[in-house]
């Protein structure tokens, strides 16, 4: 009960706890890793074990209070200590607000995407379909679409995938969703470590179907987190 108030402790406390459930029971590399598995034995999977389930309960049920109460401070932690935990099974607390069918704010609906970094990393199949979506929604925020952007090259995406997003930005009404895309996929076209290859090579496929035109609006990451430093700022004041 102690951890459902906002005190750095507890919020701290909060978002450890998904990290560990990630580490220990979502990500399974990371769990034969650093926990004794073969002294202990392996940990019941995601799907089936009790304290995930029951913590991604818990954490809904906080946040859908924080939302009714307006609690600012209270929705950001919440949203991130549930991105922490990294499974898909954090998606029916979220998505209902990212597609808008429950009301946040922009900023807390960016909030909520950006929190689904580490399930595309661990689940890319699944979060794909869904970053794309957003991604093509060009009635949301450039903000959203530029985080869903940025998720999707987190995914290791197929040169299709990429040659759709590149196809795209040419009609894409948005100059700043545009230049993030085109920014993604010429930076990824130049990457030349190893692990990264894949990526590199499907990106090189869709350089060529890019809008050669220089853009006038030059929307970079920097812009993006400084959008979300102003906005976090703004709602601890309000507090």
């Amino acid at each position: 009960k102690n951890t459902e108030k906002n005190s750095p402790e507890n919020s701290t406390a909060l978002l450890a706890y998904g990290n560990l459930l990630r580490t220990a029971v979502v990500d399974r590399d990371s769990a034969h890793n650093l926990f004794p598995v073969h002294i202990y034995g392996k940990l019941d999977p995601p799907s089936q074990s009790e304290p995930l389930q029951s913590y991604v309960k818990y954490l809904t049920n906080l946040l859908n209070r924080a939302v009714k109460n307006a609690d600012s401070v209270g929705i950001q932690v919440y949203t991130r200590a549930l991105g922490n935990i990294g499974h898909p099974s954090i998606l029916k607390a979220l998505l209902p607000y990212v597609f808008a069918e429950k009301q946040v704010s922009h900023f807390q609906r960016l909030l909520m995407v950006l929190a689904l970094d580490r399930v595309t990393e661990l689940y890319p199949n699944v979060l794909r379909p869904l970053l794309i979506q957003i991604y093509q929604s060009t009635g949301e925020t450039h903000q959203i679409r530029s985080t869903a952007v940025l998720l999707i090259m987190g995914s290791n995406p197929s040169g299709s995938v990429l040659q759709r997003l590149a196809q795209f930005s040419k009609q894409d009404p948005s100059p700043q969703v545009a230049s993030v895309v085109k920014t993604a996929i010429q930076s990824a076209a130049q990457l030349s470590n190893p692990e990264n290859q894949e990526l590199a090579q499907s990106a090189m496929a869709a350089v060529n179907m890019l809008n050669q035109n220089k853009t006038a609006v030059q929307y970079s990451l920097k812009h993006l987190q400084d959008y979300v430093v102003r906005e976090m700022a703004l709602s601890y004041n309000l507090k």
